[in-house]
């Protein structure tokens, strides 16, 4: 018998439960957890564990501790919610189609006991709010974690929806007035209503009525938000797997949708707003159909909108552009008159100049008569006329220059093109007739004559005559070896060469090191022995000498002034036994 078991840790548990007292049985029970935890739900393993819990009637035993009074455990509502855990995780991953008993009888007596331990935390918790309200946080996660619990059962087997929605617990537990344990039921009862989607005909209509009277009381009696907007939600969830419930809402609740106004603006307007449409609608039908019309009017009146704001903004841009045209026009017209104005001016006061300069001209031209003998003024006229006349011929002459040259340069511009294209067809022609002239590439060259042949022998042995070679094989024989012993030269001191590199960079990283702990030392009343140590040496050559520096220094700072005047030399001659005596 006991080797048909395949986790030893089950047996050894069942073994345990059975040698303790009763009053241990609840705490030893919680070491399922742990063993349900160690596995997979889903794998064979965690299958061939909860048949070996059923086998031993360990579940049984966890019913049996559950529908006794959990009061007076220790740690009452930490402990009962943990076995809730453990019954409904080791059932949910349970199933065993051989046998009925399993199916038929234990899995309802679970439903059956989770709801009753549900219903009563839950009148325990009615009484803490009244009378100790510092357990009240607990109580409210022990029937959460429950519910919970439950719901996990459920998804393992679905044909226990019937049984928990039919249950009188579950119905009390609905009746409750406080707003946290209404939003954990109505919660579960929405879980429930979405692995069954039928669940809703099989239960029949006098438990629809039931369930629907509660749900109708809180969101027309409430006047907690919270407790309101959970139970719409949770009606308008019956009905989209019920249609039929939508008909008894409008003809069971008639005065339902007056009632509900109150409840606008208090966040939940979205579901508020869809439950009142099912109820003037009176079918799902119809409200699919309101929704697609209300849908159809919102999009033509945001495409009427939309198309409306493109017409405002194409006729602003329009004005814009207008506006910004005629402005544009108008400055040009400003500009071109006061460009006019402008030009008029400059016309008429250059015509002034000129009547000014015409007038000093004249002016002058009569002074100068004045100053002239009448006998001279005939010849003093022509010589003017000579000179206006020359003027003139020059003006004349240079208008005919540049007319000239305006003429010649076009010519020249022609000319040179006229050069540039005769040049380019002479090259294109040349190329033609090389090509045309060259052998075909199938026809190969003629091969050297004797008299050619002769004539390149002469020309190579005159170059070779001419350009003898500048170096002879025996200097290059000597300097192949002076090459090769600077190489074995090189191959043997490259090994000293790389110790004193290493060397050189070790007495570097030193150096370094040395100037580091220097730079951090700290202040000697802040010296500890630990800073001691990383300034000593390992060596006991160098601590030594190091040690007998340090001796001589304060021996020479401790002697008498009489006896420093001799110098250095004869001051450590005096310190020579205080140095040895302190070495030693």
């Amino acid at each position: 018998m006991l080797q048909s078991f395949r986790d030893k840790r089950v047996l050894n548990l069942a073994q345990e439960i059975d040698k303790n007292p009763d009053y241990r049985i609840p705490e030893l029970l919680l070491k399922v957890e742990d063993i349900l935890s160690s596995v997979s739900s889903g794998s064979k393993q965690g299958l061939e564990i909860r048949k070996d819990l059923w086998t031993l009637e360990l579940l049984h035993l966890t019913v049996s501790v559950l529908e006794q009074d959990v009061t007076k455990f220790r740690n009452a509502w930490t402990l009962t919610s943990r076995l809730v855990r453990i019954l409904c995780n080791a059932c949910s991953g349970l199933h065993m189609r051989d046998c009925n008993e399993y199916h038929t009888v234990f899995l309802p007596e679970c439903v059956k006991c989770v709801l009753t331990l549900s219903k009563k935390v839950h009148l325990k918790l009615q009484k803490t709010l009244i009378y100790k309200k510092e357990v009240v946080k607990d109580i409210t996660e022990c029937l959460k974690t429950s519910l919970e619990s439950l719901d996990l059962l459920c998804s393992g087997h679905n044909f226990l929806c019937y049984n928990v929605l039919k249950s009188e617990e579950f119905l009390e537990i609905l009746m409750t007035e406080d707003a946290n344990i209404v939003n954990i039921i109505t919660t579960f009862f929405q879980n429930i209503c979405r692995k069954s989607s039928g669940i809703m005909e099989e239960i029949g209509d006098s438990t629809v009525f039931t369930l629907l009277d509660e749900l109708i009381f809180k969101i027309t009696s409430s006047d907690k938000p919270e407790i309101a907007w959970a139970s719409i939600k949770t009606v308008l969830l019956a009905c989209d797997f019920n249609p039929s419930i939508v008909h008894h809402l409008c003809t069971r609740y008639k005065g339902l949708k007056p009632l509900l106004n109150r409840w606008h603006k208090k966040g939940f307007d979205l579901d508020l707003d869809r439950l009142i449409l099912l109820l003037e609608a009176g079918s799902l039908e119809e409200v699919a159909n309101e929704r697609r019309n209300r849908a159809a009017a919102k999009i033509q009146a945001l495409w009427k909108a939309h198309k409306t704001r493109e017409a405002i903004k194409k006729r602003n841009e329009s004005i814009a552009r207008f506006q910004r045209s005629f402005r544009a026009k108008r400055v040009e017209k400003e500009q071109t008159k006061e460009k006019g104005r402008l030009q008029k001016e400059l016309q008429h006061q250059l015509l002034i100049n000129r009547k000014q300069t015409m007038k000093k001209f004249h002016e002058k031209v009569y002074l100068t008569l004045e100053s002239v003998p009448a006998s001279k003024i005939e010849e003093h006229l022509e010589s003017e006329r000579n000179k206006a006349a020359i003027k003139i011929q020059a003006c004349y002459r240079s208008k005919l220059s540049r007319r000239r040259f305006n003429n010649q340069k076009e010519q020249i511009k022609t000319l040179r093109a006229v050069v540039v294209l005769q040049r380019s067809i002479r090259k294109w022609l040349k190329k033609v007739l090389a090509r045309r002239n060259e052998p075909p590439a199938w026809q190969r060259p003629p091969g050297l004559d004797d008299q050619r042949r002769v004539e390149l022998n002469e020309k190579i042995q005159l170059y070779k005559h001419l350009h003898p070679p500048k170096t002879k094989m025996e200097d290059r024989n000597d300097f192949h070896n002076s090459v090769q012993n600077l190489l074995r030269q090189h191959a043997f001191e490259s090994k000293n060469i790389r110790k004193s590199e290493q060397r050189r960079k070790a007495i570097l990283a030193r150096l370094q090191l040395d100037s580091q702990l220097l730079f951090d030392a700290p202040k000697l009343e802040n010296a500890t022995d630990k800073d001691i140590e990383t300034y000593r040496s390992n060596s006991v050559a160098v601590a030594t000498k190091a040690k007998v520096e340090h001796v001589n220094y304060l021996t020479k700072l401790k002697l008498p002034w009489w006896k420093k005047l001799y110098g250095e030399d004869n001051s450590d001659f005096f310190s020579s036994d205080v140095q040895q005596s302190n070495i030693i």
